[in-house]
């Protein structure tokens, strides 16, 4: 890319969710194993969370979702199957979907019974199983666009049964007051997570306070290529999510401090949303 497009490309602001999104994030084949190392470390809060709160997230998780022997559950956004296994393994069927192939592979790779499967796809588009919970963690319903939000739901709701349960979470409108815009440029920024090889890589954190969406956006340039990559956060309010549960019909049942059974803290950067089909 020349010089004066690249750096034109950086002057324009893009209309909230208008380009990218989470493909560009977890297709690339670098990336990928790049974000596989972070789900994995246990004490790294980045593509997962740490190990310890996935551990007292799985111990919450069986009471409230009715989980037991054949249960069937829908883990989207399954990642290397950090729930999906220890929740196989409790007697639950699992059906893990993710981007990720490598992520896909790893799922497969720990899996300790044949109650979980796993498979590469776009909850999205992907045909999805018929399912008595559906779990959509570390915040994966924001980083998609209104109208996607609004699908996958309907996705969810129509392949689930009369008195499932659906557990989400989401980053909240106090997280968002804590961001600031900044710009950085940097030989091989973020210690090689965008290439294998030499880059120089950009990255902007643009804020949109009127929709209260953040993004961050990286343009990574290497010798023989150059990409963009968006990566985009909506911050909910409880009430705005409720009533987009609502229109896509699902009741809230209860709204809770995180996907750990936490209390709700109406000044966390996240909370959780337990709901069932209406």
């Amino acid at each position: 890319m020349p010089l004066y497009e690249l750096l034109r490309e950086l002057t324009q602001v893009p209309e909230p969710f208008a380009v990218g999104g989470p493909h560009e994030l977890w297709t690339d084949p670098h990336v990928q194993r790049q974000m596989l190392a972070c789900h994995l470390d246990p004490d790294v809060a980045a593509a997962s969370r740490e190990h310890a709160f996935i551990d007292r997230s799985l111990d919450w998780i069986v009471a409230p979702l009715g989980v037991g022997p054949d249960t069937r559950i829908l883990d989207l956004g399954c990642g290397p199957g950090l729930y999906a296994n220890p929740l196989a393994a409790h007697g639950s069927r699992v059906h893990g979907i993710d981007l990720s192939g490598v992520s896909v592979e790893e799922a497969r790779r720990r899996a300790t019974c044949d109650r979980a499967s796993f498979e590469v796809g776009d909850y999205l588009t992907a045909p999805l199983p018929e399912h008595d919970v559906a779990l959509l963690i570390y915040c994966d319903y924001c980083a998609l666009p209104p109208g996607d939000r609004r699908r996958l739901l309907e996705r969810v709701r129509a392949r689930m049964v009369d008195g499932g349960r659906l557990l989400v979470d989401l980053h909240s409108e106090q997280r968002f007051a804590t961001l600031t815009e900044a710009c950085t440029i940097a030989d091989r920024l973020m210690d090689g997570f965008w290439a294998p090889g030499e880059y120089v890589g950009v990255h902007q954190a643009i804020l949109y306070p009127e929709e209260r969406v953040a993004l961050d956006r990286y343009l990574i340039a290497e010798p023989e290529r150059t990409r963009t990559v968006h990566a985009w956060l909506a911050h909910l309010t409880v009430d705005e999510a409720r009533e987009e549960f609502q229109g896509a019909g699902f009741r809230v049942v209860e709204v809770l401090g995180d996907v750990a059974g936490a209390a709700f803290d109406p000044a966390a950067p996240v909370y959780a949303l337990l709901a069932t089909p209406t």
